[in-house]
C-alpha cells in the first residue's frame, strides 16, 4: 500500500452511520447506536450520521439536535435526495477523506458496537499497513436488545459457522468470498481504511452491496483481517430499514433477483481489478466463474429460492460445459429425456 494508507496510532477514527428514519423506532435505535459509541474504551473517535433524505422533517430535526448536543463527537450530513445505503456510505467515505479521517468503522443505525471496537480496530490497522479491512463476528439481538439464538436465515448461520472454524483473511480473500464463504463481515462489524473505501466504493444497488465492496477492496490488493474479540450486536427485526424490511417491500423474488445482480456485478468488478493488477490469468476465469455460480446457487437454495438457483446453475452449465449444454438444448427440442 502507499504512504497515504499508513495510520497514526492516535489518529481519530470515524463511525459512519447511514440513517433513513422512516420507521416507528428509528430514532430510538439510533440513540442506542450512539450510546454504544460513547461507551468506547478509546475515546478518540467521531461519528458521522448520513441522513439519507429522511422524509419526516421532525425525525431529521431530532437527528440534528443529537449532533448539536455533542459537537465534538457527532456530525450530520443530510443528502439532498435518497441515495440508498450504498450511496449514503459513499457520501460518508468522501466526507471522511475531506476531514482527514484515516479509518472508518461502519455502523448501521440500529446496530450496537462493542465497547472496544475503536481500540482493537485501530491496533490491527496500525500493526499492519497492508490491511485494508477488518471485520468481526456478530451477536444477533431483537428489538429489545435481547440475544436471538434461533430463526436466523441460512446465510447468517453459515457466517457464524465460518467465524468459528475458518474465517476469511489475508491477501486475495475475494476469491474465497466469492466461491466459498459467500460473504464475510456484516457492514456494522466491518472497518475499512478510508483510502481503500475511496478507491473501491460501495455499489449503489442493494442487497449484497457490502459483499461486493469487500471483494473489490480485496482484489485491489488490500489484506483482510479478522478478529473475534469485538463482536457487533446486530439487530434483526422486521420493523427497521434493513434486509428484512427490503424483502417485504420488494417481495422475495425481486429482492433475490437484485441480490444476484449486485453480487455478480461485484464479482465482475473484482475479477477485472485482479486481471488489471496481474494477480490472475485469463485462463483461470472459467473455473472462477463456475465456482462463483455454484456458491451463489447454493446460497439461493438455502433461502428457498430454488427457481432462481436453477437459473444460476443453468448459466454455469452453459458457460462451463458448452458441448453438454448444447446436447441438453437439442434433446429438449427433440423431446428426448436425458
Amino acid at each position: 500500500m502507499s504512504d497515504s494508507d499508513s495510520v497514526s496510532t492516535r489518529a481519530p477514527v470515524l463511525f459512519l452511520v447511514p440513517f433513513y428514519g422512516d420507521q416507528e423506532r428509528s430514532r430510538e435505535y439510533l440513540e442506542e447506536t450512539i450510546a454504544g459509541f460513547f461507551r468506547q474504551t478509546d475515546p478518540n473517535w467521531h461519528a458521522l450520521i448520513v441522513d439519507d433524505a429522511t422524509p419526516d422533517a421532525t425525525v431529521s430535526a431530532h437527528v440534528r439536535r443529537l449532533a448539536d448536543s455533542h459537537p465534538n463527537h457527532l456530525s450530520v450530513l443530510r443528502l439532498a435526495s435518497t441515495q440508498g445505503i450504498g450511496g449514503a456510505r459513499n457520501a460518508g467515505y468522501e466526507w471522511a477523506a475531506e476531514h482527514g479521517y484515516e479509518l472508518i468503522l461502519l455502523n448501521d443505525a440500529d446496530d450496537v458496537s462493542h465497547e472496544r471496537r475503536v481500540e482493537v480496530s485501530r491496533e490491527i490497522f496500525c500493526r499492519d499497513e497492508a490491511v485494508g479491512m477488518v471485520y468481526t463476528r456478530f451477536i444477533t439481538i431483537d428489538e429489545h436488545g435481547d440475544e436471538v439464538k434461533s430463526g436466523l436465515i441460512a446465510t447468517n448461520k453459515d457466517s457464524l459457522a465460518m467465524f468459528e472454524s475458518n474465517p476469511v483473511r489475508g491477501f486475495g480473500a475475494w476469491i474465497r468470498i466469492a466461491t466459498d464463504a459467500g460473504s464475510v463481515g456484516l457492514p456494522s462489524a466491518t472497518a475499512v481504511r478510508t483510502a481503500a473505501a475511496i478507491r473501491c466504493p460501495s455499489p449503489v444497488g442493494t442487497p449484497s452491496e457490502a459483499a461486493a465492496q469487500w471483494m473489490h477492496i480485496s482484489a485491489a490488493g488490500y489484506k483482510i483481517e479478522y478478529t473475534p474479540d469485538i463482536p457487533t450486536f446486530y439487530r434483526v427485526t422486521s420493523s427497521v430499514h434493513g434486509s428484512t424490511h427490503h424483502r417485504r417491500r420488494l417481495g422475495e423474488r425481486t429482492f433475490y433477483e437484485n441480490f444476484i445482480r449486485v453480487r455478480t456485478e461485484g464479482f465482475q468488478t473484482a475479477v477485472d481489478t485482479a486481471i488489471e493488477r496481474g494477480d490472475i490469468r485469463e485462463e483461470c476465469l472459467d473455473s472462477l466463474w463456475l465456482k462463483y455460480r455454484l456458491r451463489l446457487a447454493d446460497n439461493l437454495y438455502k433461502v428457498g429460492q430454488a427457481q432462481l438457483a436453477d437459473g444460476v446453475l443453468a448459466v454455469a452449465t452453459r458457460d462451463a460445459f458448452p458441448a453438454l449444454w448444447q446436447r441438453v438444448v437439442d434433446s429438449a427440442e427433440e423431446g428426448v429425456a436425458i
